[in-house]
């Protein structure tokens, strides 16, 4: 699969926090032999940079600076540790501390930013551009990519996606805190939620008790509904 018309072929799933969109976006890429992109990767390695510069969170300018300054590079796995892909700055692997409390708790307020989401959003139209991509996010379908042919969004109700981040974070042999996590995923929703629109030709799947490899199948019946 490459192209249709001029553009590139352009899948976009968006989904609030832990509705799977990383791993079945992953799985869907792969399936058809494309690029994934996870832009939930970008944010947060530019709150995680925030973080080590002292920036406040709430300094838009600042923020917006540090975006279009970041040395990011997202490759392939370089360890087999789960990992879905290597996130680097400079020379440095940031992979799994771009996903600490302290990112989390600011990134959806540094993604709020203007100039952030300008910058990191040039760069994804940038990728999509040059090759086929299955990318995800949470402006994908109504931004980044609105001419995308296949746009779907991923559902699933609160208690179900705190379970699924519990046992994420209980595999990396983290301690959790449910209560926490439930807080910490209802605020991101509403931080979130002004990011997620649906477009008319939308597609949602609830994934709550579908299977990853069922929602996957689903994925890909749009796909070829929609790139015959």
């Amino acid at each position: 699969m490459t192209s249709t018309g001029d553009l590139p072929v352009q899948i976009a799933i968006d989904g609030f926090v832990a509705t799977g969109k990383s791993t079945i976006g992953e799985m869907v890429a792969r399936r058809l032999g494309i690029l994934y992109l996870d832009t939930g990767v970008m944010y947060r390695a530019v709150a995680f940079e925030v973080l080590e510069q002292g920036i406040s969170p709430t300094d838009a300018d600042a923020c917006a600076r540090c975006a279009v300054a970041l040395d990011l590079r997202i490759v392939p796995p370089t360890i087999a540790d789960g990992r879905q892909a290597t996130v680097l700055l400079g020379s440095r692997d940031v992979t799994w501390e771009i996903r600490t409390q302290a990112v989390n708790a600011i990134v959806s307020q540094v993604a709020a930013h203007v100039g952030v989401r300008s910058a990191l959003r040039a760069a994804q139209r940038a990728i999509a551009a040059a090759q086929p991509v299955v990318m995800v996010g949470r402006d994908i379908a109504s931004v980044v990519l609105p001419d995308a042919r296949v746009k779907i969004v991923l559902v699933a109700a609160l208690e179900t996606r705190v379970a699924r981040r519990a046992t994420e974070i209980a595999a990396r042999g983290q301690a959790v805190d449910r209560d926490l996590l439930r807080e910490d995923i209802a605020r991101r929703d509403r931080e979130d939620s002004a990011q997620m629109r649906e477009m008319p030709d939308t597609v949602i799947i609830a994934t709550d008790d579908l299977s990853v490899d069922q929602v996957v199948e689903r994925i890909l019946e749009v796909v070829h509904e929609r790139y015959p």
